[in-house]
């Protein structure tokens, strides 16, 4: 967040609160919050808390604060089972699409990704951002974490896919992908997720963060996140909370 140019506090608990000005108000968001917020020690005139859990959403209830954004369901990938469990969980689709790119004699690299905003993956995602018109976090933030893993499928020195994945403690998180037509043709997602789930496991991660599962716009890439072997978690809700509205809060919630 400090190198994107976000101004960032400490919070008691350990974790952080970024601060931010939305309509010259001043606002602090606590995007994992470890304990729930001192309401006496308020860092901004607004909080935005983005609670980890449905547990934490029980205790927010009694705040004041007003929940503002809907849980989110993500796919969280479990690898402390062995190589043999892990791909009996695969889905058997998927399993035949994994076998297949691993019989198409392709070539998988990996390395941390280059500091380089030139870089061809970051280039052909923001491509890809803009032709299926979603959002996503600015290409800094990946060059700014601090150990990222890039995983790149490639054919005759060509390019077919590639997967960013940012690490963090005994975790990881799928950050961004790209794939071309052959690519696809090829299954190189599946044979890049496959092989970047047991280098991480050998590094020591238990657990993979494939990214929010949504049925109703994405449907494709919510099935290959669960065929992987993925199980649907829920996040807790975010909530606004602010002094003045916090009788009201305490009314409606």
């Amino acid at each position: 967040m400090l190198a994107l140019g976000l101004q960032v506090r400490p919070c008691p608990d350990g974790s952080i609160a970024v601060m931010r000005r939305f309509a010259g108000l001043p606002v602090a968001w606590l995007p994992a919050p470890v304990s729930l917020p001192d309401r006496r020690k308020t860092m901004a005139p607004v909080t935005l808390i983005s609670s980890t859990d449905a547990a934490m959403d029980a205790k927010l209830r009694k705040t004041g604060a007003i929940p503002v954004i809907t849980p989110q369901c993500r796919a969280i990938l479990n690898l402390s089972a062995d190589t043999a469990t892990r791909r009996a969980a695969l889905h058997p689709k998927w399993r035949n699409r994994l076998v297949a790119a691993e019989n198409a004699g392709l070539k998988l690299h990996h390395c941390p990704l280059p500091d380089a905003n030139d870089h061809w993956l970051l280039q052909a995602e923001s491509t890809q951002r803009r032709q299926r018109k979603y959002r996503a976090l600015p290409t800094g933030f990946a060059l700014a974490w601090p150990e990222t893993r890039l995983f790149i499928l490639r054919k005759r020195q060509t390019n077919l896919a590639a997967m960013l994945f940012l690490m963090h403690g005994t975790g990881a998180t799928y950050h961004i992908g790209w794939t071309g037509d052959e690519g696809r043709k090829l299954n190189a997602h599946n044979l890049i997720l496959w092989q970047a789930a047991h280098w991480l496991a050998q590094r020591g991660c238990t657990q993979l963060d494939l990214g929010p599962l949504d049925t109703e716009h994405a449907p494709g890439l919510a099935r290959f996140k669960l065929g992987s072997g993925a199980r649907p978690e829920s996040t807790g809700r975010s909530w606004l909370y602010t002094r003045a509205t916090a009788s009201l809060g305490r009314l409606i919630t």
